[in-house]
């Protein structure tokens, strides 16, 4: 495992994939809302400032509205043969590198599992190219629940957040919170966005940051994402509104600000897909259109980050298959690219490289980790894999 110094190392030069994204921009129409430029650091609207030969270095990947990467919590996937495969299309086209990971929100403060993992898994991704999306959320519990109920005071989490940047400065990328309006994960709307908010403050234009970061997982989460009577310039505040609903107006609350970045999981719609080839036609059942009806309007000066899809195998009368997987993954790429989005959608974070227990991954279970057939529909942006998908 390497020391702390060793992760430390490569801090100055920073990840030459990510400044080329800074660079040239990764996609998307966000280009800051009035009174508030760049504020959260967004590739369409903010500056490099590191300078130097690394700002005159040309990207060696290609420009596209849709940016794909991997969302895995464990640094191994890393080591997989197929890595620098998955990020270069089958023609030879070489693709952004960028991968999802999740940490404590005290990581940099205290030792643990979870900051094991991550001080490889970040030194791997230096080796690779990848950029990291950090995303923060709670300390690890027993084994049910699995996470701490404990969370953590504003003032608490802005202290471990500054340790973390003092400790890897060329990680740039965030979340504030991983699924703030999940049960295991859970914090009330009022301080998930008060979390963002003072990320925002201390990273300033030098962090992408993404708002929200919620999860569209069950039925339970159609209350969430449902805005109130007011519609989506005017948020329901009381108690009675939505979760969404009442981050938007803790953000209204902090000078009307309108983030740059959002980010969502939409699982639930790629289970309705496969379970009852519902292709998200219903405004009033599709997550991701209800999501994407709340941030519009003043709110539509963002991105999306989809930072977190798969093939989750929920139901356990749903027998994974390969071949549903790979039609799964092009379903995902239509929703993502439907002409109401107005290209907002940029990136695509797939959960995850070898699969879980409930899931299937990007390579099988097998000792040679095989490529599945969503491996080459996501390398080559495939959005029809096979007439008979569903």
């Amino acid at each position: 495992m390497p020391s702390e110094s060793t992760v430390n190392a490569g801090a100055a030069v920073g990840f030459a994939a990510g400044i080329a994204c800074l660079l040239v921009g990764c996609g998307g129409t966000a280009d800051g809302s009035p009174g508030d430029p760049a504020s959260d650091g967004s590739p369409a609207g903010g500056e490099l400032d590191g300078g130097g030969d690394a700002a005159d270095a040309a990207p060696d990947w290609v420009t596209e509205p849709l940016m794909i990467g991997v969302a895995s919590g464990h640094p191994t996937f890393m080591d997989d043969a197929n890595i620098d495969r998955f990020f270069e299309s089958s023609t030879g086209e070489k693709h952004f590198r960028m991968a999802h990971m999740y940490v404590p929100w005290n990581v940099a403060i205290e030792s643990s599992i979870r900051r094991d993992e991550w001080l490889v898994w970040v030194e791997k991704a230096r080796e690779h190219g990848i950029e990291p999306l950090v995303a923060f959320g709670p300390q690890l519990g027993n084994d049910n629940p699995p996470f701490s109920a404990y969370r953590p005071t504003l003032e608490e989490f802005q202290d471990a957040f500054d340790e973390f940047r003092a400790l890897w400065p060329d990680v740039d990328t965030f979340e504030a919170w991983n699924e703030p309006n999940a049960p295991v994960t859970e914090v009330e709307p009022e301080l998930a966005a008060d979390y963002y908010l003072m990320i925002r403050e201390r990273c300033g234009p030098d962090c992408k940051l993404a708002a929200g970061n919620f999860r569209a997982m069950t039925t339970n989460d159609y209350d969430d994402l449902r805005m109130g009577a007011g519609g989506v310039e005017n948020p329901t505040c009381s108690a009675s509104g939505s979760y969404i609903d009442r981050y938007k107006c803790e953000l209204d609350r902090a000078g009307g600000h309108r983030p740059l970045i959002w980010a969502f999981h939409p699982y639930l719609d790629g289970e309705y897909y496969r379970k009852l080839s519902n292709h998200c036609s219903n405004d009033s059942t599709c997550q991701t259109k209800l999501f994407m009806a709340a941030i519009a309007g003043s709110w539509s000066q963002s991105e999306v980050w989809m930072t977190e899809a798969g093939a989750l195998y929920s139901d356990p009368n749903l027998a994974p298959s390969a071949f549903e997987q790979a039609c799964n993954g092009a379903y995902y790429l239509r929703l993502f690219s439907i002409d109401r989005f107005e290209n907002r959608v940029t990136r695509f974070y797939y959960f995850n490289w070898y699969g879980y227990e409930n899931d299937t991954g990007l390579v099988d279970k097998s000792e040679a980790h095989a490529p599945r057939p969503i491996f080459d529909q996501l390398r080559d942006r495939v959005k029809l894999y096979d007439p008979s998908c569903p």
